[in-house]
C-alpha cells in the first residue's frame, strides 16, 4: 500500500468527522471524515472523481479513501457544515449583521465559492441569495445603511465598518451570470473608495494569484487611473501595470501631479521607465500629449479669457 500522506501537522474538524464516513478530505491542515454518498449526491464534480478507479494500492485510513484539495481549510469546513445541515446558513444571524459582523461575510463567500467550483446548485443558490440580499439593490436601501451618511468622524464607506468587497466583486465575476451580477455596481463603488495606496498595492498583486481575492486587472482599469494606461494589445499586462504603478508613486513622490507646468514634456521621462512595452509606452505618451493639447486648448477659458463668440484665441495658436 502506498505510504499516508503525513498528518502529523493536521487537525480535525470535529463536526465533520463521522465515525461511519468513507472518505478523508484533507485541506491545508485541516482533515475531516465524510461520507462519499453525500458528496456524490449534491456535487456533480465529487460524484465523478469517485467514479475513477483507484489503484488497489491508494492509502487509506480508517477504512476511508483519502482525498487530498487545494481548497482554504475554512471555506470547506462552511460548505461541508452547510451541506450536512440544512439551517445552516439559515441559523446565521441576520443578513445585515454582514456589515456589523465580520464572520457572516466569508462564510457565505466561501459556501459560495466552493459550491460553484463543485457544482452544488442548492448551496450556491442559497449562499448567493443571502449576499445578494446584504447588498442594497435602492437607494433606499443604501441610506439606511451604516457609511453612507454625512459624519465629520466616519468616511463614505469605512473598511473598520464593512468588509472588504474584493471577495464579492471576483466572486460575481467568476460565476457570471448569476444574481450577483446586481451587487456589482454598489460592490465597484464600495471598492472605490479605497485609498491610492491600497489600489496600488492591489494593482501589483494581481494576476500573481497571492490572493484568491485579488481583483483582475481589467476590473482595476475602473479604480486606478493609471492602469487605464495598458494598451489593449498588452501581452505582458502584470510586468507593465507594475511598472505605471511605480510611475504613478514616483510621479506623486515629486509632486508631478500638482506642477504648476503641466504643459511640459514628459516623454524623456517616460523614456527612463524600464519594463513597459512598446505598445503601452505610445499609450501613455500619446494620452499625455491629448491631455497637454486639452490644457492649452482651454487656457482660455481656465483664465476666462474667451472672447464673445466662446471661442479661445489661445488654441487657434497651436499647431
Amino acid at each position: 500500500m502506498a505510504a499516508l500522506p503525513d498528518l502529523s501537522h493536521t487537525s480535525r474538524i470535529d463536526p465533520l468527522w463521522f465515525e461511519d464516513g468513507n472518505v478523508v478530505l484533507i485541506a491545508g491542515e485541516r482533515t475531516c471524515r465524510v461520507h462519499r454518498g453525500i458528496l456524490s449526491r449534491y456535487s456533480t464534480v465529487f460524484s465523478d472523481l469517485f467514479t475513477i478507479p483507484q489503484p488497489s494500492d491508494a492509502p487509506m485510513l480508517h477504512g476511508a479513501s483519502i482525498v487530498t484539495l487545494s481548497d482554504d481549510p475554512q471555506h470547506l469546513e462552511y460548505t461541508l457544515r452547510a451541506l450536512y445541515d440544512i439551517d445552516y446558513l439559515d441559523n446565521l444571524a441576520s443578513i445585515y449583521d454582514i456589515w456589523y459582523d465580520h464572520e457572516i461575510y466569508p462564510i457565505l463567500i466561501g459556501v459560495a465559492s466552493l459550491a460553484h467550483k463543485y457544482n452544488i446548485p442548492p448551496l450556491l443558490r442559497r449562499a448567493v441569495s443571502r449576499l445578494k440580499t446584504a447588498f442594497s439593490s435602492t437607494f433606499e436601501e443604501l441610506k439606511t445603511r451604516s457609511g453612507f451618511y454625512c459624519s465629520r468622524t466616519e468616511n463614505l464607506v469605512d473598511p473598520k465598518l464593512h468588509p472588504s468587497t474584493k471577495p464579492i466583486i471576483t466572486l460575481a465575476r467568476r460565476i457570471h451570470p448569476s444574481e450577483l451580477d446586481s451587487v456589482l455596481p454598489i460592490a465597484f463603488y464600495m471598492y472605490s473608495q479605497s485609498d491610492t495606496e491600497s489600489l496600488l498595492e492591489d494593482a501589483l498583486r494581481s494576476g500573481q494569484g497571492s490572493d484568491e481575492w485579488d481583483v483582475s486587472v481589467e476590473d482595476i482599469r475602473f479604480f486606478l487611473p493609471v492602469a487605464t494606461n495598458l494598451s489593449r494589445d498588452c501581452i505582458t499586462k502584470q510586468s507593465c501595470l507594475s511598472t505605471l504603478t511605480e510611475l504613478t508613486r514616483s510621479a506623486n513622490r515629486l509632486e508631478l501631479c500638482t506642477s504648476r507646468n503641466p504643459l511640459r514634456d514628459m516623454d524623456e521621462w517616460f523614456d527612463s521607465m524600464d519594463g513597459l512595452c512598446d505598445e503601452c509606452l505610445d499609450r501613455l505618451k500619446t494620452r499625455h500629449r491629448k491631455e497637454r493639447v486639452r490644457i492649452w486648448s482651454n487656457l482660455g477659458h481656465t483664465f476666462k479669457l474667451d472672447d464673445r463668440s466662446g471661442e479661445n484665441r489661445l488654441s487657434q495658436g497651436y499647431t
